[in-house]
């Protein structure tokens, strides 16, 4: 890995212009963020990772200095020249060829207004804004200053969070319900139906309270 001093003064370079090893094929046409943004993710990679030969880490410090300096101006170089401005115009013209054919289809003519805001060039800056943060976050992964697998446990940590609270919730409304059942108050059954209810009883048992008798057969009288 180089020291942050000459790796700044490789970035600084890189975005004025000033080129040592090799002149671009094509000027960058992006958004200029994007492309800052890939640049530091070169310098995260830079200062943390070994790249370079051991042995020129044994020079004095002058010449160590002077080392990494051309050093990191190479990689700056070829990685934005070599990778990512043809990278960054493939990814481009392949989003906007892919909206011009499907806006040929009939059977995406619902999504006609979607389709047209996608035509314009805020679509390409966006994308070349995703690429590049994708770019960095793989950079301090890769130098573990980050570590993107904390995403998959925060992500189920979440979910134990809602569905603890989801059960607590129930539990409580269910509670909240069972004491608004037991609150109620109970019918009371005033002094006078209970006697009109026995009186009612006592009169059906006097009713019923004599005896049954066949009722007498009348033969005919014989001449």
């Amino acid at each position: 890995m180089v020291g942050y001093a000459p790796a700044l003064l490789a970035m600084a370079l890189n975005l004025d212009g000033v080129n040592i090893f090799k002149e671009p094929k094509a000027l960058f046409t992006g958004p200029y963020l994007s492309y800052f943004i890939f640049m530091f993710a070169i310098f995260v990679i830079l200062t943390h990772i070994n790249l370079y030969p051991s042995y020129f880490r044994k020079l004095c410090w002058c010449g160590n200095i002077l080392i990494e300096f051309f050093w990191s101006q190479f990689m700056f170089e070829y990685l934005l020249h070599e990778f990512w401005f043809p990278v960054d115009e493939t990814v481009s013209s392949i989003i906007a060829n892919s909206i011009e054919n499907a806006d040929q289809y009939e059977q995406l003519e619902p999504m006609k207004n979607i389709l047209e805001a996608l035509k314009s060039d805020n679509t390409g800056i966006v994308c070349s804004y995703l690429l590049s943060c994708f770019f960095l976050s793989a950079a301090l992964h890769a130098t573990k200053i980050i570590d993107l697998r904390m995403i998959n446990y925060l992500f189920h940590s979440w979910q134990d969070i809602i569905e603890r609270s989801e059960n607590t919730l129930a539990s409580l409304l269910k509670s909240i319900y069972a004491a608004e059942c037991n609150s109620k108050p109970r019918k009371i059954k005033s002094k006078s139906e209970s006697s009109s209810k026995k009186r009612k009883v006592d009169e059906s048992g006097d009713d019923d309270s004599g005896k049954w008798e066949l009722p007498k057969k009348h033969g005919r009288r014989r001449p």
